[in-house]
């Protein structure tokens, strides 16, 4: 038998709702969730390395998102994400909002989750998401 190295694998493991809360929602266009997701999945694929794994945070809410909390009326219109074509917020208070809110967030991350497995979504490297407790 004859010794081999171990290849050297350059891993990077992201924090993704640090890089959600750090990616910002200013001079998009069109101003988008879906414009805002390819920005974030840009700065994330900008890092040198082969492989990639994209870790969020994992909420533990019933998912009503129609139940009042105290967050959401400090806001002066209802916040809903629906879709990565709706329009994102058009004030930081609202952005904020939505990312204080376990509720929202689930929804973000679906939205965030459901477009990097998306055909749009195309990288020459592994990617690997987890979300909740699945991989």
């Amino acid at each position: 038998m004859s010794e081999r190295e171990a290849p050297f694998i350059h891993t990077h493991v992201v924090d993704a709702m640090k890089m959600v809360r750090a990616t910002p929602i200013s001079k998009l266009k069109p101003p988008t969730y879906h414009s805002w997701v390819k920005r974030l999945m840009g700065s994330i694929l900008s890092l040198k390395s082969d492989v990639i794994h994209i870790v969020f945070d994992r909420y533990f809410v019933d998912n009503d998102l129609s139940r009042p909390s105290k967050s959401r009326k400090k806001s002066n219109s209802p916040i809903n994400i629906s879709s990565l074509a709706q329009s994102l917020p058009t004030t930081k208070e609202d952005w904020q909002l939505i990312l204080s809110n376990d509720a929202y967030n689930c929804k973000l991350v679906q939205l965030i989750t459901d477009f990097i497995i998306s055909d749009e979504f195309d990288v020459n490297r592994p990617i690997f998401v987890t979300k909740d407790n699945k991989c």
